[in-house]
Formats: C-alpha cells, structure tokens, sequence
C-alpha cells in the first residue's frame, strides 16, 4: 500500500494533478496481462503459469 501512495504523490508531482477523495481506483477492463495476454489484471496478479523469456 505504501508503493501505491509513493506513486501516486510522484504522478501529482510530475502532472500538478490532484485526486479528488482519499480512495484513488483503478479500472483494470483496460489494463492487459504482460504474461497471458489477456484483459483484465496485472502479471503479478495473473493465474496461469509464467511464460518463459524467449532468447
């Protein structure tokens, strides 16, 4: 949680924006899955298995 607000004062910092309210929200229907590739949730949040780097 502590990550969280760091980066939230950082993007205010950096933008000169406020939050409106103490409860900053997220809308994850956007947001795509760097490990399935699917829509929905973040990769360290991701159910299926790893995939491995390709080199």
């Amino acid at each position: 949680m502590a990550m969280i607000s760091r980066r939230i004062k950082r993007f205010m910092n950096r933008t000169r924006r406020k939050f409106v309210g103490k409860n900053v929200s997220f809308d994850k229907t956007k947001v795509r899955c760097f490990n399935c590739q699917s829509y929905g949730h973040f990769a360290r949040e991701c159910q299926k298995q790893k995939a491995k780097a390709s080199s």
